[in-house]
């Protein structure tokens, strides 16, 4: 998954892609109730490395609110154990 967005401008929507099924980016997932909980899960670990010193374990607090189908796209991407 690729995810578009610029909280600097909250007006412009965000864009999100799956680069496997997707790879030109042609088809925006961000608007798709269906993509709804990756889309969340995204925003959380790019906040969490936008302001730093987040740890394995705080990653893996944050995610263990999620529903355990995202945790477990999460796992296959590497963003958690």
């Amino acid at each position: 998954m690729k995810l578009i967005t610029n909280p600097a401008t909250p007006t412009k929507p965000d864009e999100l892609y799956d680069l496997r099924t997707d790879p030109k980016e042609q088809r925006n997932l961000a608007l798709a109730d269906a993509y709804s909980e990756h889309l969340a899960a995204l925003h959380t670990s790019a906040k969490m490395f936008l302001v730093g010193g987040a740890t394995d374990q705080s990653v893996d607090a944050a995610a263990s609110s999620l529903p355990e189908a995202v945790r477990e796209q999460l796992r296959t991407l590497g963003y958690l154990e």
